[in-house]
């Protein structure tokens, strides 16, 4: 059996060598440098990050720092949260035909003011046979007791001409019965009169709830008939929100409980009212912890008479930022500036680039709160040294970087914090 022969590239080529013999060799230099560039891509991919990171190629990046700066911070805590006003469905309160419609989505209505009427004229036909029932039984009744106070008066003669013997006891007998006759439909009459008037009475109320009427003051927020259609008793016909102050609704975690307190005051920001903040205190907290989410809920009232205040609508989500503690002094950092790396053995690493030799130094950070924009940490960083809030999110430790000379923080920088800069490009 033959032996199969793996064959092997040549060493070499002389330049005067055979051109068939060259034609042999081409594909194996190819191949060659081939393996060693997926050599190099593979080593640059497992081993290099690092030693790219320290030694970068290319031009530096261009960045914007902040100085360190050193003072106190109000440390807050952020939750989401939702705005909500005292709202109602105003729903009917009997089966009819809506005969119209007063108002619109959005309109602003008055308390009591007539805002649906539904067909009555069913109702308003029952509403006559009903008080001409009444009236009528009331003549009866009346019919009824005059029978009665006869019977009685007949008794009453009868009894005097018992004790002289002119009337005997049979007669007298069948006086006593007539009288219990004529009260018992005396009685009838007058639980007849007394039915028919309260059927009126109910249909007098039922026509007025024909009317539906809004309960206080405030705005139409949804309409769900409309005129011509038939609504059964309970069936929603308008929603109305109370005008007035609104409120914030917010879950903090069963961890935060003593940290929030009636009576503390909040800054709330509403994603679709940009660029304002508004002020609220804390009302009231839920009586027990969710079991579902270990969360407390939390209401807050914003005060009233604030700017914008107008442009809030309940259903709207909220960031609100509640003061918790007060450190007395710490090391300051825009809070754009502490970033979050996994490490190579997997730890999860809290810091902040700084420029050091033209180069971005990461340095690893304790985060000690934050109070909007402004982050309190500890760390080995020296007070107004620079550090970077702008193009530093996907530098790698080393990396050479560009700050433009007005973005760099004075030497011996005392703190102040003039917000973030951008470098020259």
């Amino acid at each position: 059996m033959a032996t199969s022969q793996i064959p092997t590239a040549p060493e070499s080529v002389a330049p005067d060598a055979p051109a068939g013999l060259r034609a042999r060799w081409l594909p194996w230099a190819i191949l060659s440098l081939s393996l060693a560039g997926a050599g190099a891509l593979v080593a640059t991919k497992y081993f290099g990050d690092e030693e790219a990171a320290q030694a970068p190629k290319g031009g530096p990046v261009s960045v914007s720092v902040e100085p360190v700066r050193r003072g106190p911070l109000q440390v807050e805590s952020e939750y989401p949260g939702e705005v909500v006003a005292e709202a109602a469905d105003l729903a009917a309160e009997l089966p009819a035909r809506v005969e119209s419609i007063a108002v619109e989505l959005g309109d602003r209505v008055e308390v009591e003011q007539a805002l649906v009427e539904l067909d009555t004229e069913l109702l308003d036909r029952e509403r006559r046979r009903a008080r001409a029932q009444a009236r009528a039984d009331r003549a009866a009744a009346k019919g009824a007791e005059a029978r009665r106070d006869a019977a009685r008066r007949e008794l009453a003669r009868g009894e005097a001409l018992s004790r002289e013997a002119v009337v005997s006891e049979a007669e007298l007998d069948g006086l006593r019965s007539t009288v219990e006759e004529a009260e018992a439909a005396a009685a009838a009459a007058r639980a007849r009169a007394e039915s028919a008037r309260a059927e009126a009475a109910l249909l007098d109320a039922q026509i007025g709830h024909a009317t539906i009427r809004a309960p206080f003051t405030g705005v139409v927020a949804r309409r769900m008939v409309d005129p011509g259609a038939y609504v059964s008793t309970g069936t929603p016909v308008l929603r109305l929100v109370r005008a007035g102050a609104l409120r914030i609704e917010f879950k903090i975690p069963e961890s935060d409980i003593a940290r929030v307190d009636v009576g503390d005051r909040v800054q709330i920001e509403a994603r679709g009212v940009a660029g304002v903040s508004y002020t609220g205190v804390v009302a009231r907290t839920s009586g027990e912890v969710q079991a579902s989410d270990r969360s407390l809920l939390v209401e807050a009232r914003l005060g009233p008479d604030q700017a914008e205040l107008g442009a809030l609508k309940p259903g709207m989500y909220a960031q609100v930022r509640v003061a918790v503690e007060a450190i007395d002094e710490a090391l300051l950092v825009p809070a754009g500036a502490v970033l979050e790396r996994i490490a190579s053995d997997g730890r999860r690493r809290t810091g902040v680039f700084v420029v050091r030799e033209d180069r971005a130094v990461f340095v690893d950070v304790q985060l000690r709160g934050r109070a909007g924009e402004v982050a309190a940490i500890e760390a080995p960083i020296e007070l107004g040294e620079a550090v970077l809030v702008r193009g530093h999110r996907e530098l790698a430790d080393g990396a050479l970087v560009r700050v433009d000379a007005q973005a760099r923080p004075a030497s011996g920088a005392s703190g102040a914090s003039e917000g973030p800069r951008s470098a020259a490009p």
